[in-house]
């Protein structure tokens, strides 16, 4: 918890502007890459990218979805405004509109991301969501984190189990993916396989998640959490919640093969 906690004092300490909508953080052996960070907000197609560790790479999309004001569907957090990393670290400044309210931009979101090498085959990426209101009357937000991810390189294989603000999935190989949600204003989560869950948040409907979908069978899985809170007016930026993923990876035998052999042709040099 102590990482989340440095990781939500960051104010901006990289410099200002961007040049591109994807971020690549590394720690040790481990990257975690998100491209599509800005578009058209009604697309479906934000923040893909790859959670590499281990040697094996495992696709993912997690991204942001939010209904604010009186929206009457969701939206991805999409009007990027600014983007900066330094090695296993980025933010993300978004300034979004919410229905009903006069004038805009209303919200201004900043995402914070942190990947840390937790050991061998283990990583851990700790996401921070903060907003804003930019306008002068108080905005009730529902905020939603979409997780897919093709465990070990592989889409339909993935069962999964899930705990209040926590999904664990697992895949034939032993290899492990965990998400867990903070519990402050976290009300609802859901599971499904690819692409229902992702389709109620982009179907142009308003969906408040129902708390379904566990036990998962083998299958392309994915989850969602929703935040629900009031967003009062000012200049300071309020905390609305953070994710943990932890994935663990079991090399295929190929891999564990290769270390073998590379670590006994270190060991016959060093006798040298």
């Amino acid at each position: 918890m102590k990482r989340t906690i440095s990781l939500l004092a960051l104010v901006s300490i990289f410099a200002p502007g961007y040049a591109q909508n994807s971020i690549l953080l590394t720690d040790g052996d481990a990257t975690y890459s998100l491209n599509d960070m800005s578009g058209d907000r009604l697309s479906a197609n934000f923040g893909t990218g790859t959670f590499f560790q281990g040697g094996v790479a495992s696709p993912h999309q997690n991204w942001l979805w939010f209904r604010a004001g009186n929206d009457s569907r969701e939206y991805a957090v999409s009007n990027l405004a600014r983007l900066t990393s330094d090695r296993n670290t980025a933010e993300a400044e978004f300034t979004e509109s919410a229905g009903g309210v006069p004038g805009g931009p209303h919200l201004k979101f900043l995402v914070q991301y942190e990947l840390i090498e937790t050991g061998p085959g283990r990583a851990q990426l700790t996401t921070a969501f903060l907003v804003q209101n930019l306008s002068t009357v108080s905005i009730g937000l529902s905020l939603f984190s979409y997780h897919d991810i093709d465990l070990a390189g592989t889409a339909d294989d993935d069962s999964a189990t899930m705990d209040p603000s926590a999904f664990s999935v697992t895949d034939p190989t032993g290899s492990t993916f965990t998400a867990q949600a903070s519990f402050r204003n976290q009300d609802h989560q859901q599971m499904g396989g690819y692409p229902s869950l992702r389709d109620l948040l982009t179907d142009g409907s308003a969906t408040d998640l129902d708390d379904s979908g566990s036990p998962f069978a083998p299958g392309n899985w994915t989850g969602a959490f929703q935040w629900n809170t009031t967003v009062t007016p000012g200049f300071e930026t309020a905390f609305v919640g953070f994710t943990v993923q932890e994935i663990s990876i079991v090399p295929e035998p190929s891999l564990l093969l290769a270390a073998g052999l590379a670590a006994a042709s270190f060991s016959r040099r060093s006798r040298k």
